[in-house]
C-alpha cells in the first residue's frame, strides 16, 4: 500500500509538473514567418484606411512613441506629439493647403525580418490622391520605406519615409505650365510696348 501511495503521489506531482510546463513552452514558441507576414500585412491594412478615413486615433495607435516620418518635402519630424501637430497643420487646419488625401498602398516583397524576427523593414508603391483646398486635384505616385518593430506580440512603426519623383510629378507639371503661360505672357506684353513705343516714335516724326 506504502509503495502505491508513493506512486500515486510521483504520478500526480508529475502531471501538475507537466501542466506548469506546457503553457510555459508555449508561451515561449516563436510566431511562425507566415504569421508575422498576416500581422504586417494587417498593420499597413489598418493604417491605410486610418489614414483614408481621416482617423487619426486609429493611425497613430499603430505608431511607435519613438515613430521617425519623413514627409515628401524632406521634412523630418520625431515623437508622437509632434507627428500629431504636423498631421493637424496638414490635414486638419483651416489653414491647410491639403482638403483631402487617400493612399492605395502596395509593397513590393515580403519584409526583410532581422532580430530574431522582432524587426521589419518593408518597402513599395503608394498612389496618393490630392485634393487641395483651392478646389485642384491630383494623383501623385510614390515611393515608401517603413521600419517595424514587434513587442509583447505587437508589430509598431518606428519609421516612415515617404518620397516622388523630384522631376516628373504634378507640382512640377503645374509649375512648367505657369512657367510656359508666364512666358507667353512675357512675350506678348513686350510685343505690346514695342508696337506702342513704335508708335508714339512715328507720332512725333510725323508731320504737322
Amino acid at each position: 500500500m506504502a509503495r502505491k501511495s508513493i506512486a500515486s503521489w510521483g504520478v500526480l506531482v508529475l502531471a501538475a509538473l507537466m501542466t506548469l510546463v506546457a503553457p510555459a513552452a508555449n508561451a515561449q514558441k516563436p510566431p511562425s514567418a507566415e504569421q508575422i507576414h498576416n500581422e504586417l500585412r494587417a498593420l499597413k491594412d489598418r493604417a491605410v484606411e486610418a489614414v483614408n478615413k481621416r482617423n487619426r486615433d486609429a493611425l497613430f495607435r499603430e505608431l511607435a512613441p519613438n515613430i521617425t516620418f519623413t514627409a515628401m518635402d524632406n521634412e523630418v519630424i520625431s515623437g508622437l506629439e509632434k507627428l500629431r501637430a504636423y498631421y493637424d497643420q496638414t490635414l486638419a487646419s483651416p489653414s491647410r493647403l491639403i482638403s483631402e488625401m487617400t493612399l492605395k498602398v502596395d509593397a513590393d516583397a515580403l519584409s526583410q525580418l532581422y532580430a530574431d524576427n522582432r524587426i521589419a523593414v518593408a518597402f513599395g508603391k503608394a498612389d496618393a490622391h490630392f485634393k487641395m483646398m483651392g478646389g485642384s486635384e491630383f494623383d501623385w505616385p510614390l515611393r515608401w520605406t517603413a521600419t517595424l518593430t514587434r513587442n509583447d506580440g505587437k508589430w509598431s512603426i518606428v519609421a516612415l519615409h515617404f518620397s516622388g519623383n523630384a522631376i516628373d510629378n504634378p507640382l512640377m507639371a503645374a509649375a512648367n505650365w505657369f512657367g510656359r503661360w508666364l512666358a507667353i505672357g512675357a512675350g506678348i506684353a513686350g510685343l505690346l510696348v514695342g508696337f506702342l513705343i513704335a508708335w508714339m516714335v512715328r507720332r512725333r516724326r510725323a508731320p504737322v
